[in-house]
């Protein structure tokens, strides 16, 4: 069986397809166009024992041509290579003179029509063939290039497959279409256990850094001025001030090697995808560094006004690696398909040049938005949460999450009991259970009580009303959110095993979720007065305080928020609808147990 690789006469796929032959394995090429020849007698493509194939992948006829009884995985780079020279409607001109690389010179329709139409046509045939594997060449650009350089603002950095894809242009959003098309075929596959199951792989690279021009690296910051915001026009709407030089889009301040790229490629064909991404994996390929010798925090205080800058989150960590941090964040290539990039800090010669530039005192600009774990009282931290996407599509964004820490943690770090807080406690509600002799002994054991998300020492909705410039509280956030929020918490405080979860009520259900969703890293749960569902009592018990809160005076459905003209006022309806609900409760209990009573045959006394 073969491997097919798409757009064999460029140089990426030509040499992903020379380093598949050179490793023993048949390839089967294709492309739009003849192979070259290069001066030294070889080609751009395939080494002589290939099998090529001229083909338009725009057209479904040619592509179903293609041997795909042969072909068991595929490698699909064929496509316009960038975004179009066409700048998108709205892009102010002067902004757009100098792109930094090459575009293409078809129209942004056309690039748009092309790259879909032909990478929807191989990932149909080859789901439809039974290929075991497709990797899909898609790009970084997809998260926000733009032709204008200060458009794409993310949310924080570096950015990871989580963060919400934003084009500005249609080579981005072909990338973008291509992967939901595979996300699509993946999905609608699973559903025929009869059927073999193609897995796809997307690998979003960045700008790729030729072989012979990698000793250039590093870059010098072109903009040495800060940037400056203006009012002009007739509404008031601000505008940059642009110098003879300036940084090109964000996303362009990362880069990878093109021998890592084709690394990359070929390990995607062979890697075990996680679970959790249901036979469609999104992979984000980028260098652990930017391409210039300034530490990132100071190219971000030199590309944004400050009004923009404050309000991206730089995500915990980031610092620790380097000052020269990459903007994408390549942990899940590492960790997926083990693969390990060049970076110019490694390269004795690279170094040489960085040496050249002046380094930046961190002391001096502090990038104001950096959010570390600081104790808010004592023994009392908030760990920050940057845009980390729910289970219901939502994201949390700006958040944090509060906890106390009670004892000594062992150098092993295995001594960790973990207290989740109940309904409506908070993290000093819970301290009676952590006493020496008691049931959290805190001279034994580091106890941890980490307040749940809306609880009011964590991030909860009152911390975003909607006249804030906060963002607003998701709507929803699930027991698998909690769980999943208090992983990245352990992640951060580097904490492997816990001893014990232990919670009450609402405490131990996160505490049987986190168990579910981390069983490698919690070995015990005492959940005390909690299930993995609500019963039909603690569901009338939750919906009536609902209800009450929407039938308050001023309460805007459009908003999801209120501001009673009367506090009092509802603060009695709250009282009276509790004392209800828990007479109701306590009753439907009570006959729910002598029902019960009586299916088993037993008679009250």
């Amino acid at each position: 069986m073969a491997t097919l690789v798409t757009g064999a006469a460029g140089r990426l796929g030509g040499a992903v397809a020379r380093s598949l032959s050179e490793k023993g394995m048949r390839v089967i090429a294709t492309d739009m166009h003849d192979l070259k020849i290069e001066k030294g007698g070889g080609t751009t493509g395939l080494l002589v024992d290939g099998d090529f194939h001229r083909v338009d992948l725009r057209d479904m006829k040619e592509v179903q041509g293609l041997p795909w009884e042969d072909i068991e995985r595929v490698v699909h780079v064929a496509a316009f290579p960038g975004p179009s020279r066409e700048v998108s409607p709205g892009v102010i001109l002067e902004r757009a003179k100098d792109p930094k690389i090459g575009l293409e010179t078809v129209s942004q329709s056309e690039l748009l029509i092309g790259n879909v139409a032909s990478a929807w046509n191989i990932m149909e045939c080859a789901a439809r063939a039974g290929t075991k594997r497709l990797v899909f060449s898609s790009s970084a650009f997809s998260y926000g290039y733009s032709h204008d350089p200060v458009a794409f603002v993310p949310k924080y950095l570096p950015i990871d497959e989580d963060h919400p894809q934003l084009p500005y242009e249609t080579y981005g959003l072909s990338k973008v279409i291509g992967e939901l098309s595979a996300s699509l075929l993946a999905r609608a596959s699973s559903r025929y256990m009869y059927m073999i199951r193609t897995s796809y792989v997307s690998l979003e690279f960045t700008n790729i850094i030729k072989k012979e021009a990698f000793d250039s690296l590093p870059w010098p910051d072109p903009s040495p001025e800060p940037r400056e915001s203006r009012k002009i026009g007739q509404n008031g709407e601000k505008l940059l001030n642009f110098g003879p030089e300036y940084l090109p889009t964000l996303l362009m301040w990362g880069y990878t090697h093109e021998d890592d790229v084709v690394d990359a490629h070929i390990l995607a064909l062979d890697a075990e995808l996680p679970a959790e991404d249901k036979g469609h994996s999104r992979i984000i390929i980028s260098a652990n560094t930017t391409r210039y010798a300034t530490p990132t925090q100071r190219l971000l205080s030199r590309h944004f006004p400050k009004e923009i800058s404050e309000k991206i989150i730089l995500r915990p960590g980031a610092l620790a690696e380097c000052e020269n941090f990459s903007v994408l964040d390549n942990k899940k290539a590492k960790q997926v398909l083990g693969w390990n990039p060049r970076c110019w800090q490694n390269d004795e010669k690279n170094l040489e040049n960085s040496e050249k530039f002046p380094k930046v005192l961190e002391n001096s600009e502090r990038f104001p938005t950096i959010l570390t774990c600081e104790p808010t009282e004592e023994g009392t931290y908030d760990f920050p949460l940057v845009a980390t996407k729910l289970e219901f599509g939502e994201y949390l964004e700006n958040a944090w999450v509060r906890y106390a820490i009670h004892g000594e943690m062992n150098k092993e770090k295995s001594n960790i009991i973990l207290l989740l807080t109940s309904f409506d406690a908070t993290h000093r509600d819970v301290t009676y259970h952590i006493r020496p002799g008691g049931t959290l002994d805190p001279t034994k054991f580091c106890v941890i009580v980490i307040n749940h998300l809306g609880n009011g020492e964590s991030y909860s909705p009152s911390h975003s009303p909607p006249w804030s410039s906060h963002p607003r509280y998701p709507r929803c956030v699930s027991p698998f959110d909690q769980a999943r929020v208090i992983s990245l918490l352990l992640d951060s405080l580097g904490i492997e095993k816990v001893q014990l979860a232990y919670g009450y009520s609402m405490g131990a259900i996160h505490s049987l979720h986190l168990a579910a969703s981390d069983p490698e890293r919690i070995r015990r749960v005492a959940g005390i007065c909690g299930g993995v569902r609500a019963c039909p009592t603690n569901k009338v018990f939750l919906e009536s305080l609902r209800h009450c809160i929407f039938a308050s005076e001023g309460w805007d459905d459009k908003s999801y928020w209120f501001s009673p003209s009367s506090p009092k006022s509802l603060s009695v309806t709250l009282t009276l609808t509790l004392t209800l609900t828990l007479t109701l409760t306590l009753t439907l209990t009570l006959i729910q147990t002598v029902i019960l009573t009586l299916e088993l045959g037993f008679s009250q006394p």
